[in-house]
């Protein structure tokens, strides 16, 4: 979504924009991020309880909070700040150029990127934290600005095949 309402006004931001979008993102993402993570990290911990009162520190909030590891659900948290503060520079970059050349071409850089890290992970060393790095979602977020920024051609590309998708989907998984 943020693509397709930001792409139409204009992929330069100034500094009051800027201040404005990372506002909304720091009270809508941001804050409750930190709170979920506090108590997460000192009530369950990952020394288990009751050793994570003992073990809470500054330093293990300010980690988690990094990496998304206070608790298994909030690295999708943390990659959504990490999202945010880059989609700035993302929507310039994709402003340079026509929506579907750039957004085609960045969908496979991000894929491309994507495979890096995992080959990095798999065959050079292991990367921690690697679930709570945007780069391993890099792909599913440019294919995201794909759609958005070619709204109109993949909403009629779209409807004609509603229904049979939705009879697959059903089928495969209904039951």
């Amino acid at each position: 979504m943020l693509f397709h309402n930001y792409y139409g006004r204009g992929c330069r931001f100034d500094a009051g924009q800027v201040r404005a979008f990372y506002a909304r993102r720091a009270a809508a993402v941001m804050a409750p991020c930190v709170l979920w993570s506090m108590p997460c990290l000192s009530l369950l911990g990952t020394h288990g309880w009751p050793d994570a009162l003992r073990a809470f520190s500054v330093r293990d909030l300010a980690g988690d909070l990094l990496f998304g590891t206070a608790h298994y659900h909030l690295y999708f948290m943390v990659v959504s700040i990490q999202f945010y503060a880059a989609f700035p520079v993302l929507l310039r970059l994709l402003g340079r150029r026509s929506g579907t050349t750039a957004a085609g071409h960045a969908v496979v850089v991000g894929l491309g990127l994507q495979l890096a890290l995992c080959a990095v992970a798999s065959y050079v060393a292991p990367v921690p934290g690697k679930a709570g790095i945007a780069v391993s979602y890099l792909s599913h977020f440019m294919l995201g600005a794909y759609v958005a920024l070619n709204y109109d051609l993949f909403t009629a590309w779209l409807q004609p095949q509603t229904y049979p998708s939705s009879a697959a989907a059903f089928a495969l998984y209904g039951f």
